[in-house]
């Protein structure tokens, strides 16, 4: 018993000093491990099958490991049940890094804390098993972390070591490999040929890139996947998919993110495109997608008129279609005559600030009064539109920049008004 005793104190003195050295090399540290062994064994690695699999799996120098740490006399009781605690503990911290990663495990310095983290773990253990596949071999690195392999063409992958192997670290590839299997097969299979794009959206978003993937038609992710904008490196695009996740998971419907998807489709040819990609890869609020909508909205209307058109080619104006600079004001909530009046000045004042871009071509003036009229009604637009160009323009002599106006009214169709002889619009 003294010797006992005695090999006892010796492991746990042993294992302390190792876990300085883990610890400078950013692993978890060995004391965690040799804490789990008595205290605590996955339910589901207790089962003697599957530990017996996943243990003569094991790479070589794993084991030797073991043979190294373990204080007890080779094939007595105490050091089997040693190595068995010591293989559960390794194995079930690998098990567990799938789910928490590198920056949680780091944090565990107890056995209870370590229970307390499993327990959701256990809940995925009927995943774990089907992922295992341990005859077809387990691969742990000796960092953190370990890549369970599944059989790939299960999940219709295709070149999945090209696929997958782009991802550095192995944690992020079982990660990866949970959330392909959350979205299941007809789905991947649907969407052969961007296979690294979808992995990427997952890796970036995780669940929620999944439950997204799951929602949106093929049709819309395949556009999605396959935009290509002149001018937009790939990691932009990459930033742009993980936004269009992030607008749907905070409330934009996935009809109204497809239809922002198919709009942008329809002009990733046109100059200033990028302009869609940027600011959708950094929006982080519903009033900036919509505006954003919108106007992808706009230059998909314009790009089915003509392809002589560009999008954002100054800081001030939106559009250039044809030889037409194009502005757009948007109303978010009920257009009031005040908004009419600040519309129609900071339009004038745009245009005029840009006269010397502009020259002789036309200007056009575009209200969105989409989210509602409030007390208005279109003839009452008109003619407060009319007076206050009368007013400001003809009375006081000042030059009229606009050419044309348009107002974009709820039930979807529009007043549209072309600049007159008189000064005034003449409503068409």
């Amino acid at each position: 018993m003294k010797n006992r005793n005695s090999a006892e104190k010796h492991s746990c003195m042993y294992t302390v000093s190792k876990a300085v050295t883990f610890k400078k090399e950013h692993l978890i540290s060995f004391f965690l491990i040799f804490v789990l062994l008595f205290s605590f064994i996955p339910t589901s690695l207790a089962d003697s099958n599957i530990n017996a699999d996943l243990i003569s799996s094991l790479p070589d120098a794993v084991k030797e490991k073991q043979l190294i740490e373990n204080p007890y006399s080779k094939g007595s009781a105490l050091h089997s049940s040693f190595a068995n605690g010591w293989y559960s503990g390794y194995i079930g911290t690998q098990i567990l890094s799938m789910f928490l990663g590198f920056g949680e495990l780091k944090a565990v310095t107890s056995s209870a804390k370590f229970t307390e983290l499993t327990g959701s773990v256990l809940t995925k253990m009927d995943d774990l098993k089907m992922l295992l596949r341990t005859t077809k071999g387990l691969r742990i690195t000796e960092r953190v972390g370990a890549f369970l392999v599944d059989d790939a063409a299960s999940l219709g992958l295709t070149a999945p070591a090209d696929t997958l192997g782009k991802i550095k670290t192995a944690v992020k590839q079982a990660r990866v490999m949970n959330h392909l299997t959350n979205i299941g097969n007809s789905k991947i299979t649907s969407l052969s040929g961007y296979h690294n794009e979808l992995v990427d959206i997952l890796l970036r978003t995780g669940d929620d890139g999944a439950k997204f993937v799951n929602k949106m038609d093929d049709a819309t992710l395949m556009k999605m996947f396959s935009l290509r904008v002149s001018g937009v490196p790939d990691r932009r695009l990459l930033e742009f998919r993980a936004g269009l996740v992030q607008m749907w998971n905070i409330g934009i419907s996935e009809g109204d993110v497809g239809k922002y998807i198919d709009d942008i489709s329809k002009v990733t040819d046109i100059p200033g495109a990028r302009k869609f990609i940027d600011k959708t890869a950094s929006t982080n609020d519903i009033g900036n997608f919509k505006s954003l909508a919108f106007e992808a909205d706009r230059a998909a209307y314009y790009r089915q008129i003509t392809s002589d058109m560009v999008i954002e080619p100054i800081k001030q104006i939106d559009l250039k279609v044809g030889n037409k600079y194009i502005e757009l004001k948007a109303s978010f909530g009920s257009l009031t005559e005040n908004k009419i009046m600040e519309y129609l000045g900071s339009g004038q004042k745009k245009f005029g600030d840009n006269i010397g871009l502009i020259g002789s071509n036309p200007t056009k003036l575009e209200i969105s009064a989409r989210e509602g009229l409030g007390s208005l009604d279109a003839n009452m637009i008109k003619n407060k539109i009319n007076s206050y160009m009368s007013d400001e323009f003809v009375l006081k002599g000042k030059t009229n920049y606009i050419s044309e106006i348009e107002v974009f009214l709820p039930n979807g169709n529009s007043i549209r008004g072309i600049r007159g002889t008189s000064g005034l619009f003449e409503w068409v």
